[in-house]
């Protein structure tokens, strides 16, 4: 998986994170403060639904590279 430039939050600390959520298929993950997005892409993988909030307009603005990157 390719996640955004810029994510402060490396893909192994990621993964950490999620495993230890134990997000089941049929679960919807929330992510308040969601920054690039990096946490929300990997948790698609495992939950059904993904819910990523963020509240500065220059980080929630469409950016179809980073969504293109993620696939």
């Amino acid at each position: 998986m390719r996640y955004p430039s810029g994510t402060p939050t490396q893909p192994e600390i990621i993964a950490i994170a999620l495993s230890k959520l134990d997000i089941k298929p049929g679960e919807v993950f929330v992510d308040i403060g969601c920054g690039s997005g990096s946490v929300s892409i990997a948790a698609a993988g495992l939950a059904k639904r993904v819910f990523a909030i963020e509240s500065r307009k220059m980080l929630f603005l469409p950016r179809p590279r980073i969504l293109k990157s993620a696939e």
